[in-house]
């Protein structure tokens, strides 16, 4: 299911199979990291299967999207800027696909919020944009509530 929800999201962008491919195998080599409890490709998984459900409430989907494969793209329980530096891998895979510079912005911003307890003032917002990063940031919180 991840590789296919990785293709229909990238091939909007580009037709390069192998960068494609190349990204796919990198987000998934590192979120089945041995280290990774929660920050795992079960959690993609699970943040996915919620983007599915609640898809009609969204306005950008696929910049949510993106922002679900990056967010805990490194993982470091020790290290104080695992979303800086997710988000530097998200800018090269940004880079290789072409993205629009407003996908990259706003994929990001949600990156970098995931590091703030996910509470901001846009969440005394109500405005598309905001609401798709409340959802986003919501997502990101329920591998909270489940037992593992």
């Amino acid at each position: 299911m991840l590789w296919i929800e990785w293709q229909t999201l990238t091939r909007h962008y580009t037709d390069d199979q192998l960068i494609i491919g190349e990204w796919f195998y990198d987000i998934y080599e590192k979120y089945s990291e041995p280290i990774r409890k929660y920050h795992n490709i079960e959690h993609i998984y699970q943040m996915i299967l919620n983007l599915k459900h609640f898809y009609q409430e969204f306005t950008y989907p696929r910049t949510v999207l993106f922002a679900i494969f990056f967010h805990d793209y490194i993982y470091d329980p020790m290290s104080k800027d695992n979303e800086e530096q997710s988000v530097t891998a998200f800018v090269s895979c940004a880079r290789d696909l072409e993205l629009d510079e407003d996908v990259v912005k706003d994929v990001k911003h949600m990156i970098n919020l995931t590091s703030s307890g996910h509470y901001t003032e846009e969440h005394e917002e109500d405005k598309p944009r905001t609401r798709d990063i409340h959802y986003f940031l919501d997502f990101d919180l329920s591998i909270l509530a489940v037992i593992l």
